[in-house]
């Protein structure tokens, strides 16, 4: 099935303990070749989605799909 556009909010994919455990379960890491754009939303404080640049980690599918690495304030203060 391919995917328009795939979008990841404040998911832990930057984390170094996910992408090494990704590497060991299936190589080297690469962007999905059943979409066609792919957006990582995370807040910079977020110590779940961590704010790395998957862009370099992550480089090209087969496709050639990139990750966009978007940088929020998730300004939210609960009463």
């Amino acid at each position: 099935m391919k995917f328009e556009h795939l979008v990841t909010a404040g998911s832990p994919l930057g984390l170094a303990k996910v992408k090494l455990k990704f590497e060991a379960e299936h190589g080297a890491l690469r962007g999905p070749n059943n979409v066609s754009t792919w957006t990582k939303i995370a807040d910079g404080d977020d110590v779940i989605s961590i704010m790395g640049a998957l862009e370099a980690d992550c480089g090209t599918g087969d496709t050639g799909v990139i990750v966009d690495d978007r940088r929020i304030v998730d300004a939210y203060r609960r009463p």
